[in-house]
This record gives C-alpha cells, structure tokens and sequence, in this order.
C-alpha cells in the first residue's frame, strides 16, 4: 500500500482560504474604498447647495434654541444685497438694539430666490426677516435656494416642532410633500 507524502487529510478538510488569500482580498478592498471615499466626500461637502442648505438649516435650529434659552424672540434676517443671513435679537428687547450675532454668508453660486410664510407671504428681495418667538416657535416657512445650473432646494421650517428639513425642488406652502 503506497503512503501518501502529503499528509493524511482529505480535501474536504482543506477547503477554505488561506490567511494569505483573506490578507490580498483585505488590501484590494481597503484600496478601492481609500480611492472612492474622497470622492464621496467631495460631492457632499463642495456641492455649494447642499452646503448652504445644511448650513442654513444649521443657524435656523441655532435661531430657535437661542429664543427659548433667552426667553427673547430672535429675527434670521437675510439681506438679499449683501447675500448674508444673521441671527439678530428683535430691537429694544432686553435693552439690545437689534443686535447681530451667528451669520452665514450666501455663496455666489446660490441665490435665495424667496422666503414664503403663511403670514408674511412671498418676499424676494430686500431685508427679508422670520421671526421666532421666545419659545423657539416659528411660522410655516418656506426658504428657496437655486444654484447657478438650475437646481433648487426648498428649506422647511416647521412651526412647533424646531425641525427643519430640506427637500429637492421648488415646493409652496400647498404642496403635498411640505407636511408640517
């Protein structure tokens, strides 16, 4: 009887991947991930519409905790001509005179096209102004943004419930996607 020079195991125990196999598949995955990741980033972070929109959405939470933290009602006030939005305290409110504090300057690649709210109606251009009372409430908002090839993005302020969401298009205050 011939003996075998390979060991005694059969193949069914040898079935399965060797640690070098698992460590080349390993270092293939981990450099195809380091070559899409920044990609990734860059497509979330340099889109100067997404990034006006989350950071705007960023100083209207801000405008809100600030009112009920102070007790006093706040203005996100956006000067169409010098392209800022600020958080402002309303004047002669605790002795300040209207005044300024977190701004966000607009890119020039995104126009605010309008603010809409229920009560203070459609406004497009001048010193444009959503209040929030000192309990952080705020009115049904519409913020419009568009970028310079068409997009636009509308920002949903929702009225008691201090969340702001943003969603793709143009939307009104009818429109059935703007749940409050």
């Amino acid at each position: 009887m011939p003996i075998s020079t390979t060991g005694s195991s059969t193949e069914s125990e040898n079935s399965g991947f060797t640690l070098l196999e698992l460590l080349v598949v390993m270092a293939l995955a981990a450099m195809m991930i380091s070559f899409a990741v920044p990609n990734i980033r860059s497509a979330l972070y340099t889109d100067p519409l997404k990034s006006t929109a989350r950071r705007l959405t960023g100083l209207v939470a801000e405008a809100g905790q600030d009112a009920v933290a102070t007790h006093t009602p706040r203005l996100l006030v956006y000067d169409a001509a010098k392209r800022t939005f600020r958080l402002e305290t309303t004047a002669g409110e605790n002795g300040d005179s209207g005044k300024a504090s977190s701004r966000l300057a607009v890119p020039e690649a995104v126009q605010v096209t309008d603010i809409m709210s229920v009560h203070g109606g459609t406004r497009s251009s001048g010193r444009m102004e959503i209040r929030f009372s000192s309990q952080g409430y705020v009115d049904k908002t519409l913020i419009h943004l568009r970028d310079d090839d068409g997009r636009e993005m509308t920002l949903v302020l929702s009225p008691f419930l201090g969340v702001s969401r943003i969603l793709a298009g143009y939307l009104d205050l009818e429109s059935d996607q703007v749940r409050w």
